[in-house]
């Protein structure tokens, strides 16, 4: 799952093994939303968008092993992530530097919020990266 900043908001993507990338973009606003949250482990449910697919919503929602990310269409649920409890203050980190980075509308830098398994120090333009257990439908 990565997290970085898009256009003029925040765009979280997950990946599911074989599939194409499933995107959200919620506004700077939503994602103080999201951070505050994540620390006061409360759910959250907001609208959000794909620019090629139209309306979304994204939910984050506190499960006893974390946080479970989902990303769903209108009628169905695109694609789920657990974030792991010991990656939460990662997932905050990185949402909080994207909605820097959307709100003074310069790139977000790459930065590895993983487990080392990704170099993003070697990319600069990569996405700050969380490696979450995937859900699948």
């Amino acid at each position: 799952m990565f997290v970085t900043s898009g256009g003029h908001g925040v765009l979280v993507e997950g990946v599911r093994p074989g599939a194409d990338p499933i995107r959200a973009a919620i506004t700077p606003t939503d994602a103080v939303d999201v951070l505050d949250a994540l620390w006061t482990g409360r759910a959250i449910d907001l609208p959000a968008i794909d620019g090629t697919s139209g309306i979304r919503r994204l939910q984050f929602r506190p499960r006893p092993e974390g946080v479970e990310v989902s990303i769903r269409s209108r009628t169905s649920t695109l694609g789920r992530w657990l974030v792991h409890s010991d990656r939460i203050p990662e997932l905050g980190d990185a949402l909080r530097r994207a909605l820097t980075c959307a709100e003074s509308g310069k790139p977000v830098a790459g930065t590895d919020v993983g487990d080392g398994r990704d170099d993003a120090e070697n990319d600069p333009g990569r996405p700050a990266s969380l490696f979450t257990s995937g859900i699948h439908r």
